[in-house]
């Protein structure tokens, strides 16, 4: 009922294969905050019609299988489904933008990630969940929860500078024609960069 893509992003121990894992794909240029085009992979090669988006310092827990199944048998075309984002301390956060449940289709019509931001860190999840908003009927829902366990990423520069100009731009430009249109016209092609299956 679950299939599991894994997109190993230069990782240090690389990923090694192991039976949960359905597809392991290993991106071979190590390009900084590469997650728009690492998502953009694992979405050409999932198979399932309904996708769970997460960044790899979050887990979905076991004894929510059930539920994370029944709401993506009725997830409808054109919704996507935001859970919240549970912290070691507990504390819940309903609006994380780089987790959600959205068909397969529906994500592929959008054109995925825009890998214009990577490189570079922060606002491609703002731009996706800000496109996903003008696009699609999008709900929170609290009832569902990944943990965020954090880590790996520390040594990483997080200077939003440059991202956040290019934002801004692409805002303004959204903004001018409709989200419908710029997807439509969206320049630039996707999975920039050198990849391979492991298994």
């Amino acid at each position: 009922a679950i299939e599991l893509v894994v997109v190993d992003d230069c990782g240090n121990p690389a990923q090694e294969p192991r039976p949960s894992i359905d597809h392991l794909l290993r991106i071979e240029e190590d390009i900084p905050w590469n997650q728009p085009g690492a998502r953009n992979l694992g979405i050409v090669h999932a198979t399932a019609p309904v996708l769970l988006i997460i960044d790899n310092d979050m887990r979905p827990q076991a004894h929510q299988t059930a539920h994370w199944l029944a709401a993506a048998r009725t997830l409808k075309e054109s919704h996507v489904i935001v859970p919240a984002v549970r912290y070691p301390s507990g504390e819940l956060n309903l609006g994380h933008p780089h987790n959600y449940l959205i068909r397969r289709e529906d994500m592929i019509r959008m054109g995925g990630y825009d890998e214009d931001y990577a490189g570079h860190y922060g606002w491609e999840d703002v731009q996706q969940i800000n496109l996903l908003k003008a696009l699609f009927t999008v709900r929170h829902a609290p009832e569902l929860y990944v943990d965020h366990h954090g880590g790996g990423v520390e040594t990483l520069e997080r200077n939003t500078h440059r991202n956040h100009h290019l934002h801004l731009r692409k805002a303004r430009d959204i903004e001018a024609i409709g989200a419908h249109r710029w997807v439509s016209e969206r320049k630039g092609s996707n999975l920039r960069f050198p990849w391979h299956r492991v298994a």
